[in-house]
């Protein structure tokens, strides 16, 4: 058994719709876009600790997932620092 639904609309609704749609489409793509906040800055804990106003202990026990370990640097969200 199949079911068929019909959508009455004018012409200005349609238009209407279709507006409503590519905008919201192309706020999508302007968040996108402004993603730079999530890329990661390279930079030791220490400097890190002082962007964030903390002690460097406090870091190293409190943001553990901001971090990802390479030589003696970490790789902190730039997001999370402002």
């Amino acid at each position: 058994m199949s079911a068929q639904i019909a959508v009455i609309m004018s012409h200005a609704e349609f238009e209407k719709v279709i507006k409503e749609e590519v905008y919201r489409q192309l706020e999508g793509l302007k968040r996108s876009l402004t993603i730079e906040r999530d890329l990661p800055v390279r930079m030791s804990c220490k400097r890190a600790a002082k962007e964030l106003g903390i002690s460097v202990s406090s870091f190293n026990r409190n943001f553990p997932h901001l971090k990802r370990y390479e030589g003696n640097t970490v790789f902190v969200l730039a997001k999370d620092l402002k």
